[in-house]
């Protein structure tokens, strides 16, 4: 009997033992649906918490696209020249365009009127046609109409000008295929570099020529012959190899170069410079100094620049666009005299802008120094170094021991002529004295002090 009540207890305690199981997992499967979260969502608006095909839902989706469309920004940018997407610069009572000025950098940006991306018309039928429920990355679907598909481009044409925007040179449609890539995403910032989407014609293209000349045909057929097949290439600031820019002391530090001397280096990198001149890109040089050696300076339109790889005198070419230019060396003509001349040739991206680089020259009288101690000569009116100073003490004889001679400081300044016309003017090299000055020295004569 007793073994009975064991058994009996053994089983009751079993059986309480199944049901609490059985209730626990009837709890948590309840607690579980119960506390489950539809996770759908399109793009960055979430729309789990509506139910598939209904008109909150679409109250909700519209909602959110028309908010990420007011704050997106989207740019085309081209050689320095942006855009916004569906925006506007604003401007002040005047019609003056605002710009904000950064206090740290100094750097000055265009606050626009944002109209948002209203290129875009939303396609609610087919966004919805292919929701995915509880799905987090769903797509949404866009359209752009023939009236916004000229809008976009007229106002390429009113930022770039109509060259590189003519239909055999820019993928219109590649472009505008990208942003519906990324607004399907609903990507909040994108910049699209018009270079990606212009044809190699665009690209491949003689940008200009430079010689210098008067040089002997031995030299000129030495550094041809060095840099033949050779192409120097400026690459662009993003890249990391050309952020610092071109470095001719670091070109020339190559072990192909070793035999150039630093006058054939100097040569060198002038024509560089030369070539690079009317462009986007620029020139900057490090412990120049002053600059006497002139003579194979181009067509007296740029700097003579120096290279000294043991002292680091050194000349930097910056590219600031997205793409690379290459340099190539060749022999160019002979002048009339019999000299030879080197050819640079720039090639590259088409430029947009206009450039046009003028030489700039300051001279600095020299003066006229009296030696009073130096009254030696009789007054010799036959010697051309004789003369009379009518302006100095109401007249004075002298005698010239040492001409004088003005300084010429030579600076250089770059005109940009932009596709609407503005006009920027910037000095792009500093200024060098390709003539050292001195004083003119003068003796006065014995008897012809204020004769």
């Amino acid at each position: 009997m007793k073994s009975i009540r064991k058994n009996i207890y053994a089983v009751g305690v079993i059986i309480l033992f199944v049901i609490a199981a059985a209730m626990l997992t009837l709890f948590l499967a309840l607690f579980s649906s119960s506390t489950s979260v539809d996770g759908t969502t399109v793009g960055s608006v979430y729309i789990g918490d509506e139910k598939p095909g209904s008109a909150a839902r679409k109250q909700k989706l519209e909602k959110g696209i028309n908010d990420w469309k007011r704050n997106a920004i989207y740019t085309i940018s081209f050689q320095n020249i942006s855009f916004v997407i569906g925006s506007t610069p604003k401007k002040d009572e005047n019609g003056n365009i605002v710009v904000e000025k950064d206090e740290k950098t100094g750097e000055e940006t265009i606050v626009y009127d944002n109209a948002g991306l209203d290129i875009l018309t939303f396609d609610y039928a087919t966004t919805n046609s292919k929701i995915i429920n509880n799905k987090s990355d769903n797509l949404a679907y866009f359209t752009i109409s023939e009236e916004n598909e000229k809008k976009l481009m007229d106002t390429l044409v009113e930022n770039f000008g109509t060259e590189v925007t003519a239909t055999d040179i820019l993928d219109f449609k590649q472009l505008k295929d990208a942003i519906l890539r990324d607004a399907n995403s609903m990507n909040t910032k994108c910049d699209y570099d018009l270079y990606d989407f212009i044809s190699s014609e665009w690209n491949n293209y003689e940008i200009g020529t430079a010689y210098i000349e008067n040089l002997s045909k031995t030299k000129v057929a030495e550094i041809a012959k060095l840099f033949d097949n050779v192409n120097i290439e400026i690459l662009p600031q993003k890249d990391p190899e050309g952020k610092l820019g071109f470095s001719a002391v670091d070109f020339f530090s190559k072990a192909e170069y070793a035999t150039l001397s630093s006058s054939d280096m100097s040569i060198v990198a002038t024509g560089l410079a030369a070539v690079v001149m009317e462009t986007s890109l620029t020139v900057t040089v490090k412990n120049q100094g002053y600059i006497t050696d002139s003579y194979y300076g181009y067509e007296d339109k740029t700097m003579t620049a120096r290279v000294n790889i043991k002292d680091g005198t050194d000349l930097r070419i910056i590219n600031p666009e997205t793409h690379p230019y290459v340099i190539t060396i060749s022999e160019g003509p002979d002048g009339v005299d019999g000299k030879g001349s080197l050819l640079f040739k720039l090639e590259g991206c088409k430029l947009v802008n206009n450039y046009k680089c003028e030489k700039i020259v300051t001279e600095i009288p020299y003066s006229v120094v009296y030696d009073d101690k130096a009254v030696v000569f009789e007054y010799d009116p036959t010697n051309p170094n004789m003369g009379i100073d009518t302006e100095h003490d109401g007249g004075c004889y002298y005698l010239t021991y040492q001409e004088g001679r003005a300084t010429y400081l030579y600076s250089f300044k770059k005109t940009i002529t932009c596709v609407d016309g503005t006009i920027i003017e910037t000095e792009v090299f500093p200024k060098q004295e390709f003539f050292v000055g001195q004083d003119e020295k003068r003796m006065w004569t014995k008897n012809g002090y204020n004769a």
